[in-house]
């Protein structure tokens, strides 16, 4: 694993583990995984190009 992915991977962590954070906060009960894991999707698409 190349330092560069390695810095990614971390970040990437940080960034998943503060919208389940976020997700946490909030009333999700209604909300099934697959939804939860869409929001993930489109939240890091949308940091991922930001990261490099």
């Amino acid at each position: 694993m190349k330092q560069t992915d390695r810095r990614v991977a971390k970040s990437i962590d940080a960034i998943t583990r503060a919208f389940t954070g976020l997700l946490c906060q909030q009333d999700f009960e209604n909300i099934s995984v697959m939804e939860i894991n869409k929001t993930h999707q489109c939240c890091l698409k949308d940091v991922l190009p930001l990261l490099y």
